[in-house]
Parts: C-alpha cells; sequence; structure tokens
C-alpha cells in the first residue's frame, strides 16, 4: 500500500528538516501530503500560558521529580505519607514529552503539598518551601490543576474509534463558549468553575491571582478560535 499522506503532532522526530521522518520520506515522495493533527494542535495552545504561571508549573514538575527519580528519597517520602496517614504515598513520574501529563503531575503535587511541605522542611529545602507556603503560588498551583483537567478531558474526549472531525469539532466549540461563560465570572472576581482554587479561596478570589487567570483564560480564548 502506497503512502500518499502523513499526519504528525510536529514532533522535532517527525518534521525535523534534515533527519525527521517526514522530510525523509518527502524525498522519495515528493507529492506526498502532511498534516498536523487535529488533537495535538489545541494540545499546543497549553504552551502559551504566561511567565508567571510557567515558573508554577516548572517548578511543581522540578519538585515532583526531585522526589521521585530518586530512590532513597521517594522511600523517606513515602514513610511520611504513611505517618501522616494521608490517602496517597507516592508523586507521580512526569514525563517531558507528554505535555498533557503534567495535569496529573500538577493534581498530585496540589494534593499532598501538605506532605511535600514537611518532607522539603525536613530537608532544608528552600526553594520549594518558600512555594508552597507562598498562598499566592498555591492557588496558582490549584488553578493550573483545574485548567489543565479540563482541557486532559477536552483531549481525551476527541479521541476514540467513533470520534471524527464533527464531533471534535463540536465539542471544541462548546469549550470555546465555555471559556467566554468562565472569563466573564473571573472579571467579576468570581472561581467557582475551577474547584481545587476554589477551595483554597471561596467564591471570591484574591484579585493578582485571578488577574492572572484572567489574562490566562483570554490567551487560550484566542489561540482556540
Amino acid at each position: 500500500m502506497q503512502c500518499v499522506g502523513i499526519c504528525t503532532d510536529g514532533a522535532p522526530a517527525m518534521i525535523g528538516s534534515i533527519k525527521g521522518f517526514v522530510t525523509l520520506d518527502k524525498e522519495k515522495k515528493p507529492a506526498m501530503i502532511t498534516t498536523h493533527c487535529f488533537i495535538h494542535r489545541e494540545v499546543l495552545c497549553l504552551q502559551t500560558i504566561g511567565e508567571d504561571l510557567k515558573e508554577v508549573l516548572d517548578v511543581t514538575v522540578n519538585m515532583n521529580n526531585f522526589v521521585k527519580q530518586r530512590p532513597l528519597k521517594t522511600c523517606i517520602f513515602a514513610k511520611l505519607c504513611e505517618n501522616m496517614h494521608k490517602d496517597h504515598v507516592t508523586l507521580l513520574l512526569h514525563f517531558e514529552v507528554r505535555w498533557l501529563s503534567r495535569g496529573k503531575i500538577l493534581t498530585r503535587v496540589y494534593e499532598m503539598r501538605e506532605e511535600l511541605l514537611t518532607f522539603f522542611k525536613n530537608n532544608k529545602d528552600v526553594r520549594f518551601t518558600d512555594c508552597l507556603e507562598d498562598a499566592k503560588w498555591v492557588q496558582k498551583l490549584g488553578y493550573l490543576a483545574d485548567i489543565f483537567r479540563h482541557l486532559n478531558s477536552l483531549n481525551t474526549s476527541m479521541q476514540g474509534p467513533n470520534e471524527n472531525i464533527l464531533t471534535s469539532t463540536d465539542k471544541i466549540i462548546a469549550f470555546q463558549n465555555k471559556l467566554k461563560v468562565w472569563k466573564k465570572y473571573i472579571s467579576r472576581g468570581n472561581v467557582e468553575m475551577f474547584p481545587l482554587l476554589y477551595e483554597l479561596q471561596g467564591a471570591t478570589g484574591d484579585m493578582e491571582v485571578v488577574a492572572v487567570i484572567g489574562a490566562h483564560l483570554e490567551i487560550l480564548s484566542n489561540r482556540l478560535d
């Protein structure tokens, strides 16, 4: 069977100008059509988060991997969680190649923030302790966990044997309309649509954090248009 088209996720291994799979294949089949994955295009929208939220995301991933990638620290942390009688005793390993895997990382770190704070205090790690003791930083973490959960849900719903371009388009349009409603609520300082953030702030959020969230929702909405 002759290949007439390739759909990729835009990874360098696929579209690299020198050794990318598409580049090498086109040397033999110049007329071959290449397209960007419809689902992955929406995932790329997440990469437009501002510096403020990106700093929270990066620190959270570093915090997670600092514990998870060191067997001894993982064991010590698990024992600490057991002694604190917590539901979770381990973090999740983060894979850079899977952007949306960060959604689960964010939620787990948020849920285990008290255990992590105790762990880092015992290790005298000021980098992470200062973040976990900063109320605004934790609120931004809660928001990121919430918005990634919504986007993970959207991405997952656009996959499966019965999914097609029409049903996926309908789901994206519905999500765009949801973003418009969220922006209206955020402009009033209302964060009820983000449960983890709401858990920290109540119905009316901290205005500095709300401003950061509003800016991110605006960018996300524009990229999805």
